[in-house]
């Protein structure tokens, strides 16, 4: 999408899995022979959250049904699809939500489709005395899951384009990048 990177940077690369409280989902997702079938626990009824992000629903979704084309514009596959998302409702009740790094620690979210990134901030959110082993973190472990990456760009209709690009450098400054992470 942009060659030799004339206009982009990535900002963020990371995954999407499964986040959930180790006291509350028994059994933990990767004991399921489809770990994506978590999502439809009774048990877990009003406390499971899917990312909102159409995209990452419906990738993982399509994940689920052995597709790994998540870019895929075949039809049945697609309907299967919605029908999957409708029938999480009708299952769960299930919520979206993009707060998965506060809604698992905090106990409101027991199971939330989760960015990696978000997971390694969830620790700080959790209520004093509680210990961080209460949060789990589901990826494919073949790395068959969905990997993704945030760019920071210049506009191509930019008014400042060499203070664009010199901010771009700023951030691609191995301190500053880390700052930056860190202090999320």
């Amino acid at each position: 999408y942009d060659v030799g990177s004339q206009y982009t940077v990535p900002y963020v690369i990371y995954t999407t899995g499964i986040g959930y409280r180790t006291d509350h989902v028994k059994p933990p997702p990767e004991t399921f022979d489809n770990p994506y079938d978590v999502f439809y626990e009774e048990a877990y009824r009003g406390r499971t959250y899917l990312l909102d992000d159409y995209r990452e629903a419906m990738a993982m979704l399509l994940l689920r049904n052995g597709v790994t084309d998540v870019n895929t514009g075949d039809e049945a596959a697609l309907e299967q699809v919605r029908q999957d998302l409708l029938g999480l409702t009708d299952a769960v009740n299930v919520k979206t939500s993009v707060l998965d790094y506060t809604l698992v620690p905090e106990g409101q979210a027991w199971l939330h489709q989760a960015w990696s990134g978000d997971f390694v901030s969830a620790q700080y959110y959790l209520p004093k005395g509680v210990d961080y082993t209460v949060l789990g973190y589901w990826y494919p472990p073949d790395g068959g899951g969905l990997i993704g990456s945030d760019t920071m760009a210049v506009l191509r209709s930019a008014k400042n384009p060499v203070l664009a690009h010199e901010f771009l450098n700023f951030m691609m400054d191995n301190d500053n990048a880390y700052a930056n992470f860190y202090n999320f």
